[in-house]
């Protein structure tokens, strides 16, 4: 995968996608129930993850461009590829069951993943 360059249209989509994160997180912010800010939280990642997808031009075909580079070895070596692979795995992470996350750990890490992807969506568009 190498350095995309987004169009127009990709870039009107990243900018979107953050703003819809952070109208996401700010209602799993103000919610009182735990499992609501959960899945707010899941919608917050995956907006984070497609609005970093658009801003480096993956959009159309991210989902096989990262599972091939994970399968070539080379998906550490990649900054865009190892951002979106932290992201999913928050994203699994957050949502097993098995793992209990205080509301307030959940907040944090919501905010920092998407404090990140807002950082190189704004590098790229900007």
């Amino acid at each position: 995968m190498g350095s995309g360059v987004c169009s127009e249209a990709e870039k009107v989509w990243a900018l979107r996608l953050i703003r819809e994160a952070r109208v996401d997180l700010g209602l799993a912010q103000q919610t009182k129930s735990l499992n609501e800010a959960r899945d707010l939280l899941l919608m917050t990642l995956r907006k984070a993850e497609l609005a970093v997808s658009h801003a480096l031009g993956y959009s159309e075909y991210i989902d096989f461009a990262i599972d091939e580079a994970v399968d070539a070895g080379i998906g550490e070596s990649q900054p865009s590829v190892r951002i979106i692979m932290k992201i999913r795995e928050a994203a699994r992470r957050l949502a097993a069951l098995e793992h209990v996350y205080s509301k307030e750990t959940m907040l944090e890490l919501g905010e920092s993943i998407l404090e990140s992807a807002n950082h190189i969506v704004e590098a790229v568009v900007n």
